[in-house]
């Protein structure tokens, strides 16, 4: 619900004001310390914002450790 909400499923979203990208819609400036625990509990390397996968896990990791508070217009739903 949140992908649908936030990129409508598109996988190359980005946000012009905000520059939120990817599925989930993770803001670039806190990638680089969410996408490796994300690919730690996960067990892949080299997260990349854009790549569809590395976007989902690191977007469920923050779910499931942080809840629906990141996303404050589509967390709710």
């Amino acid at each position: 619900r949140i992908i649908d909400c936030e990129s409508a499923g598109d996988p190359t979203a980005v946000n012009r004001s905000s520059r939120a990208s990817g599925l989930f819609q993770h803001l670039p400036r806190y990638w680089d310390e969410r996408g490796p625990r994300a690919a730690e509990m996960f067990g892949f390397d080299n997260p990349t914002l854009m790549a569809a996968y590395d976007n989902i896990a690191t977007g469920v990791w923050l779910y499931v450790t942080e809840g629906p508070g990141h996303w404050p217009n589509c967390g709710k739903r």
